[in-house]
């Protein structure tokens, strides 16, 4: 399969360059992990899991930055941000643990990746963006 899974769009845009370039490298590691999965990657199971601890190491530092600047913007949504982010990194925890017991396939995990991080983006991350914008 030729593209990406996931493409940026300007209408992801919270209007904050540094989170934008952030959001577009997760959606970045999501197309590479897809492609993994689609080229059969998958079968090298240390390959593929070291690809997922990266991205999701990579959200997770993404997460602390962005709550850092909502806090210092004194953005009142902050703590329904900071939930997410945490039932985020718990759902990737237990959907990963459900792949290496054979649970769950790889493409489950990226599915939820791409579903969680576009919604994410969509709805919770813009109404930081129209706060931020006043």
């Amino acid at each position: 399969m030729d593209g990406d899974y996931v493409e940026w769009d300007d209408d992801f845009s919270v209007s904050v360059p540094l989170m934008d370039e952030q959001h577009k490298k997760l959606i970045i590691m999501i197309n590479d992990l897809f492609q993994r999965c689609v080229n059969g990657s998958t079968s090298t199971n240390l390959t593929f899991a070291m690809a997922v601890k990266d991205a999701a190491d990579y959200a997770k530092t993404h997460f602390r930055i962005e709550e850092e600047y909502l806090e210092k913007a004194a953005y009142p949504g902050l703590g329904d941000q900071k939930r997410e982010h945490e039932l985020f990194m718990a759902e990737v925890y237990a959907t990963f643990e459900r792949y290496k017991k054979g649970e769950a396939m790889p493409l489950d995990l990226v599915r939820f990746l791409k579903k969680w991080l576009l919604n994410h983006i969509a709805v919770a991350d813009k109404k930081y963006t129209a706060y931020l914008l006043k």
